[in-house]
């Protein structure tokens, strides 16, 4: 099973010079499911912000579960959240949830 498409957006601060941004999804034995290219981050100078929009197609997810996104700069982890994928019946519900 494949999920059609996920936009990862971060938003850079703080710093200052060119580095390069990579997001990645992982499964739960951190195995890489999907990863962009490097893509470029420049901040003019320390007041400057860039925001990077990353987007992801056709990701696999071959399992219900929890999968992480990581955002690297530089090759560097920045951030990982948890990313659950979950099963759904044709009501839209989740399976194995209890009654409404």
């Amino acid at each position: 099973m494949a999920y059609p498409a996920l936009a990862i957006v971060n938003r850079w601060c703080n710093g200052e010079g060119e580095s390069q941004q990579r997001v990645r999804i992982v499964d739960s034995s951190n195995v890489i499911v999907v990863e962009t290219q490097d893509s470029p981050v420049k901040l003019l100078d320390s007041r400057a912000t860039v925001t990077s929009v990353s987007l992801l197609r056709n990701i696999p997810v071959p399992k219900p579960g929890r999968y992480w996104v990581e955002v690297l700069l530089d090759g560097d982890l920045k951030t990982r959240y948890a990313l659950m994928a979950l099963q759904v019946g044709p009501d839209g519900r989740p399976i194995g949830s209890p009654p409404a």
